[in-house]
């Protein structure tokens, strides 16, 4: 199969994000079973295991200010496809194309280091991110403000509550105002007061960043923020446009998912 190669290399253009024909492919060691590191070895020297895609033909241009909300079903690769903006993962085909900085929040506590506390994991976090000592030293009582989190922050991170975690995860995602916000369901995390003021540090980044991504289950969520929807079902982009119109057709598909149980199996049976 040819393709081009993968590459994240920001072309010529002002778009904050192009994505060109990606696809991402993992293995597949056997349905409905944990695959143990034995049965990953067995399955490969018996030649047994099988590719699927992830996401397959990938293909959307993101404009200046624009907002899209992701959505679809637990496993239709929303996940991934904010890894591969995220750089966390690269594609194994196609074409990505990221101009400016980004951050990324994609789950409570990705990337802590339970046993080091919230100061620690603050410091390291930022360094990743390629911050310098004296830039950290600035941002960080932002991130203590935002946070509310006190003096936890002296505690290790592995006694945390999750809706902590949410906090300090948030509050170091939004602390260096990037170009390119990628999120995953963040601002459901935490309690009201915490969402509201997720809400606001959103609705503040709209009007600065160049491009935000966000994967929600939350469709009043997604009619709020987005500019565009995009709907993803077994790794293919259904629906790219506008807001309502996706909306709808995805809670239409939904609604005809629940009135039939083996629509999942009927849909494997046609691939």
């Amino acid at each position: 199969m040819s393709s081009t190669l993968p590459t994240n290399k920001a072309i010529p253009g002002d778009d904050p994000i192009v994505v060109n024909q990606l696809g991402i492919r993992f293995r597949d060691y056997g349905a409905g079973k944990r695959p143990s590191l034995l049965r990953k070895f067995i399955s490969t020297i018996r030649g047994r295991t099988d590719l699927f895609w992830a996401l397959k033909d990938v293909n959307f241009v993101l404009k200046k200010g624009d907002v899209l909300c992701i959505i679809g079903r637990n496993g239709a690769g929303k996940t991934t496809l904010l890894k591969v903006l995220a750089q966390i993962i690269f594609p194994d085909c196609g074409m990505i194309s990221i101009n400016g900085d980004v951050s990324a929040f994609l789950s409570m506590g990705l990337g802590f280091q339970g046993e080091l506390s919230g100061y620690d994991n603050i410091n390291l976090s930022l360094s990743f991110m390629g911050f310098h000592r004296d830039q950290i030293e600035e941002v960080v009582p932002d991130i203590e403000e935002f946070s509310r989190l006190g003096k936890y922050l002296y505690a290790p991170v592995k006694v945390y509550s999750a809706g902590m975690k949410a906090r300090l995860a948030f509050s170091i995602a939004t602390s260096v105002n990037p170009d390119i916000l990628i999120m995953d369901e963040v601002i459901n995390a935490g309690d009201e007061e915490f969402r509201q003021r997720c809400a606001t540090r959103i609705s503040e980044f709209m009007d600065t960043a160049r491009a935000i991504v966000i994967a929600t289950h939350n469709m009043q969520q997604a009619l709020n923020l987005a500019s565009k929807i995009m709907w993803i079902e077994k790794g293919k982009i259904q629906f790219l446009g506008d807001p309502a119109e996706g909306v709808k057709l995805y809670e239409d598909f939904i609604s005809k998912i629940r009135n039939d149980p083996f629509y999942d199996i009927k849909l494997k049976g046609t691939q």
